[in-house]
């Protein structure tokens, strides 16, 4: 009995842990409209992105977004790059500390930015 609690208990902190202590999102870009899950960037952190492992056919600009609090939208692009099959993997870290915390996604945005392929795109840090 002391060993499946012992067991469950370990597995509830190893799960705990990650959730709380989660270093970014990231998902598979294939389309207009497909964006990572969003991730919160406290005030004076920074932001990490990385871009890479795009498909041989990838052609599509891959955007990253900032909503601030008190903005009803998605509508400030922060920064955008070009990928293709040959393109080199990104990595991005924001200058600057935030002012003030606010949330980002990254992804493609509209369907004119999207012609074939994929890149999986991630975010994260953002932790003080």
């Amino acid at each position: 009995m002391k060993k499946i609690i012992r067991m469950l208990l370990t597995g509830f902190i190893i799960f705990f842990a990650g959730s709380v202590f989660a270093s970014g999102v990231s998902n598979v870009i294939d389309g207009s409209g497909t964006w990572t899950n969003i991730w919160y960037v406290e005030k004076g952190a920074r932001l990490n992105v990385s871009i890479g492992s795009c498909s041989s056919d990838a052609d599509l600009t891959i955007t990253l977004q900032r909503r601030l609090p008190g903005d009803s939208d998605w509508g400030r692009d922060v920064d955008s790059w070009d990928m293709t099959g040959t393109s080199e993997d990104k990595e991005y870290i924001t200058a600057y500390p935030e002012p003030e915390g606010c949330w980002y996604r990254i992804g493609c945005d509209e369907a004119g930015d999207y012609t074939s392929g994929n890149c999986t795109c991630r975010i994260g840090g953002g932790r003080k």
